[in-house]
């Protein structure tokens, strides 16, 4: 039975949405990294997970008003489809972390990924 894990980091959250077609002229487009603008973000390697599995984290962090790297947020992990429960189930944390970094991202990444370094994992405990 697969069971869907989700975290939540603290701060406010962003997600984007690209609209368009695939005829868009990519080759004209920058693929220099881009420093990342937006509030913390994340996203997993998987969706799914059966118990034992690795999921694996990216995280991105703003930087401080003063310009130096937020580092410091914390994580909370909610499990989706617990039983009879309606609302998500956290079932760990929340976990301070302290290794945040602010991770950039091309024109064409919606395409090709972020390529972000690994933040943190979890291995889906069995219950």
């Amino acid at each position: 039975m697969n069971r869907l894990i989700q975290t939540a980091l603290t701060g406010p959250i962003v997600a984007l949405a690209v609209v368009g077609s695939m005829t868009w002229p990519v080759a004209a487009v920058s693929t220099q990294a881009a420093v990342n603008l937006h509030p913390i973000e994340a996203y997993a390697d998987i969706t799914s997970a059966e118990p034992g599995q690795v999921i694996n984290f990216f995280s991105s962090l703003p930087k401080n008003s003063d310009g130096s790297q937020r580092t410091a947020y914390t994580v909370t992990y909610y499990r989706f489809g617990a039983g009879e429960a309606v609302a998500p189930v956290a079932v760990l944390g929340p976990i301070a972390q302290t290794n945040g970094i602010n991770q950039g991202y091309t024109a064409t990444s919606y395409l090709d990924g972020a390529g972000w370094s690994e933040s943190f994992d979890l291995t889906v405990p069995a219950n």
